[in-house]
């Protein structure tokens, strides 16, 4: 095989999905920090000013009829509200499928979208049978951050996939994913080392912790976002999971 060629070949093997719109994040065994150990993140936008995800993995056990209660429709729905990430839980977003292109919504990939808006979200509840999910907080990268992290090895990037977002066991998702990722990265570090097989790859010997998130873009009002609009967010929280509405734990409400 020619030099060139096989070169070409190894990248494509061994770099994998890029990062992009729709892209998912799966933390790596080695990525130390607490907020997004085991996560798998849906990328719901990804561009030169940085990177916003939802964490679609972790639900918590307050339900939409809880949070979203005076919200037409909601009322009996005992589907969990997930949290999304560890900034900006001040709003609440949500992820739907649609075969055509809502208003209001930011599409994502093939038929899925993510909104803010309380008009779409009452008109989602209302159709029986519809994929719906609701976050409360988010995860955000300033720009390079989340590529500096990759070079770290704290994520493997997979392609876009609805049944992910929609699982029926989100609890698990990360645990197959990561099986998943590491045998497509062990069979394609295997292919690229195979003509040089004294050399070996410098592993990360400490934890890799994930970026505080100190960038992220204001989302408090919900999607689609403004032009432009990026803010500089405060620390981290850390990652617990309310445990009941009544506990201290107060709603934030999709914007009119």
């Amino acid at each position: 095989m020619r030099p060139w060629l096989y070169a070409l070949l190894c990248v494509s093997q061994c770099l994998g999905e890029q990062l992009g719109d729709g892209k998912f994040l799966v933390a790596s065994r080695k990525l130390g920090d607490p907020n997004f150990a085991e996560t798998v993140i849906l990328l719901v936008q990804y561009d030169a000013k940085g990177a916003m995800g939802l964490v679609i993995n972790d639900p918590s056990k307050i339900t939409i009829a809880e949070a979203l209660a005076e919200i037409k429709g909601a009322k009996g729905r005992q589907e969990a509200v997930f949290l999304g990430g560890p900034v900006g839980r001040t709003g609440l977003q949500a992820l739907l499928r649609s075969k055509t292109a809502p208003d209001e919504a930011r599409l994502v990939f093939g038929d899925v979208y993510a909104t803010g808006s309380r008009a779409l979200v009452e008109r989602t509840l209302g159709t029986a049978g519809s994929a719906f999910r609701v976050y409360l907080g988010y995860a955000g990268w300033g720009s390079g951050q989340l590529e500096r992290e990759l070079a770290l090895g704290a994520w493997h990037v997979l392609g876009p996939n609805a049944a992910f977002v929609f699982d029926a066991e989100p609890e698990t998702v990360w645990q197959r994913l990561i099986r998943r990722t590491e045998l497509q990265f062990a069979a394609a570090e295997s292919y690229c080392r195979w003509p040089r097989a004294n050399s070996s790859v410098s592993p990360v010997t400490q934890p890799v912790s994930s970026g505080v998130n100190t960038a992220g873009r204001a989302m408090s009002s919900g999607f689609p976002m403004r032009p432009g609009e990026f803010a500089l967010q405060p620390s981290c929280e850390s990652r617990s999971r309310p445990s009941a509405p009544n506990e201290g734990v107060r709603f934030p409400t999709f914007r009119d």
